[in-house]
């Protein structure tokens, strides 16, 4: 019916159990991370909660970048496709499948592939699908794209606004493979 963001939860620490399919909101003050969390620092571009990733493509070669964080997104990455290609991280002849949206500024297309790897902080997530956006790419350019739900449900998400840190738990689904 609606969409929660920043306006809402900056004002809190929220941990987001994928598994468990629930959300908590903490006051920021009385917080205390668990112990066997890994924070990765958040750096913020207005309201927009950014962290580095590295992508790695199919011949080896890899880019640090940033990517937004977006809990609520069903895709694993979403990436423009100009960095894609900038950076060489998908043959010419990779399996890509077509994509074709509809976004605020208008119609999208693009296609679905998948990078060898991401890796954020210390952990590697291998082959996960990643949408390319061919139309449309706006925003910064160096925000590669963004970081979604598909990926972050391998953890239990802690976005710490107050302390500019997004914390990380895996489960039992870090190693399982990226479906969307």
């Amino acid at each position: 019916d609606g969409i929660l963001g920043y306006g809402f939860f900056s004002q809190f620490v929220v941990e987001f159990d994928y598994a468990a399919q629930r959300a908590r909101l903490f006051a920021p003050e009385t917080y205390v991370a668990p112990r066997k969390a890994v924070m990765i620092p958040i750096t913020f571009r207005g309201k927009s909660p950014l962290v580095e990733i590295t992508l790695e493509g199919a011949t080896g070669e890899s880019v640090k970048t940033w990517v937004e964080i977006d809990t609520g997104s069903f895709e694993s990455l979403g990436l423009k496709g100009a960095f894609l290609d900038e950076h060489r991280l998908v043959l010419a002849n990779a399996p890509k499948r077509p994509l074709f949206g509809l976004a605020i500024g208008g119609e999208t297309s693009g296609y679905r592939t998948r990078l060898a790897a991401a890796t954020l902080g210390p952990f590697r997530l291998s082959r996960p699908v990643t949408s390319a956006t061919t139309s449309g790419d706006a925003g910064s350019g160096d925000v590669a794209g963004v970081l979604g739900g598909e990926a972050l449900n391998r953890f239990k998400v802690i976005v710490d606004y107050s302390r500019k840190q997004l914390l990380l738990i895996p489960n039992r689904g870090l190693r399982r493979p990226s479906e969307y």
